[in-house]
């Protein structure tokens, strides 16, 4: 039997203070190696929807135009037919102005009219037969008047050679038979005109005279017509500026119109989307909410135009949004708020933002694949538009793949990975 000194144990302690954790490792070696556990991710599969690239601002509303509505002839107001905020029709009466004068010049020019009518009757006509046989008697007249003014100068001759009538009884004779003669011719100068009937010189004459009479005639009336204000444009009447009874002259402002049947959002854009304004003008739609009316439905409106310089100041452009007016509720001043859209794009295969990640200088998302353990595959694809949390994906991805959008911000490329379904 051996015995073991103390010198001999003390040295046996550290051996088995090494010999126990080694024998601790065989035993490790030899157990089973535990099973890897995947990292819990949100599993969501793209969905199909519409999308939109939209600009919000405020703006405010104005009037399409402003007519100032004033009289073409001067006198007193008679009338003021309409009130402030009336809405008015074009062609509606608005004012009535005093129409004596106007109304008595009126008439003479019908007057003056209706002569000249009748001259250029008389041309084209010529004389009736009444008229003839007159002229003819003053001709037989005249020639009666000539023997009997030929007769009385042969008896004043023989007396004044006589010496019993003195000269001027002489003289007198004389001129009463050149009188005579001078009748005779202008009443035969006369009949021969009316045997010719009128010259084309005369007609035509005649024919510019009832022409221009017959002008004059509907300048008249024009004036009359412009004794009633009329309203030039169809709106409301925004303000009256006379009261009845005072006089005024033609160009007198009378009254303000302003046409809203269109009406137009005006907002300040910022000086960076010029460019895209530019590109894209005629393909820019607008969405208008008047603040005034929260609980009615948004407006729609179309980009009419777009400021040709920016605002040093502000670093804004302006931008010009046209909206139908209807029922006319939309007053000018209004503050509304708009909504540009850019662009628009419809059944699009959409993914939440967050399931978008940047990688090697592109865009990828995490595929969720099931093979003998849940991994991700990264996977490159092109994206397009985005609205809020959503992103378009224009290609790269299939419509039924299932992606990671929650816990995938530290993924790597065939990791093992817990799904977990979206709510």
């Amino acid at each position: 039997m051996v015995k073991i000194r103390p010198a001999h144990a003390l040295w046996l302690i550290p051996v088995a203070l090494i010999a126990i954790p080694g024998w601790r490792w065989l035993q490790s070696r030899d157990a089973e190696e535990p099973a890897r556990v995947g990292v819990p991710v949100v599993v969501a599969q793209p969905t199909t929807g519409d999308l939109e690239i939209v600009l919000s601002y405020p703006g405010n509303l104005v009037a399409e135009s402003t007519a100032t509505v004033v009289p073409r002839i001067g006198g007193e107001v008679m009338q003021v037919l309409v009130s402030e905020n009336e809405r008015v029709t074009a062609g509606d009466p608005l004012v009535r102005m005093d129409d004596d004068i106007v109304r008595i010049q009126s008439e003479q020019a019908l007057a003056a009219w209706q002569a000249a009518l009748a001259q250029l009757d008389k041309a084209v006509r010529g004389v009736r037969p009444e008229e003839l046989e007159s002229a003819q008697a003053t001709v037989s007249q005249s020639e009666r008047d000539i023997e009997v003014a030929q007769t009385s100068l042969d008896r004043t001759r023989r007396l004044y050679d006589a010496g019993t009538v003195p000269t001027v009884d002489y003289e007198n004779a004389e001129n009463q038979l050149q009188s005579a003669r001078t009748q005779l011719e202008n009443a035969r100068r006369s009949l021969a005109l009316m045997e010719q009937g009128a010259s084309e010189e005369d007609v035509a004459m005649a024919t510019a005279n009832a022409d221009a009479a017959h002008k004059s005639y509907e300048l008249a009336l024009l004036q009359l017509e412009f004794a009633t204000v009329s309203a030039p444009v169809s709106g409301t009447v925004a303000r009256i500026m006379v009261e009845e009874g005072n006089s005024v002259g033609p160009g007198t402002p009378l009254l303000a119109i302003i046409n809203d049947d269109l009406i137009y959002a005006n907002v300040a854009v910022p000086e960076k989307h010029y460019g895209e304004f530019g590109a894209r003008q005629g393909s820019i739609s607008a969405r208008v909410a008047p603040i005034a009316y929260p609980d009615n439905p948004v407006l729609t409106g179309r980009v009419t135009s777009i400021a040709p310089i920016i605002d040093a100041r502000s670093r804004t452009f302006n931008v010009e949004i046209a909206v139908q007016n209807r029922g006319s509720l939309l007053r000018p001043g209004m503050f509304v708020n708009v909504e540009l859209v850019m662009e628009r794009v419809t059944d699009a295969l959409i993914v939440p933002q967050s399931a978008v990640l940047f990688r090697n200088n592109s865009s990828v998302v995490y595929v969720v694949e099931v093979h003998s353990e849940p991994t991700v595959r990264m996977v490159p694809v092109e994206t397009g538009v985005t609205q809020g949390t959503w992103v378009q994906i224009v290609s790269g991805l299939a419509p039924d793949a299932a992606l990671a959008i929650e816990g995938n911000a530290f993924l790597e490329d065939g990791q093992v990975v817990r799904p977990i379904e979206a709510e």
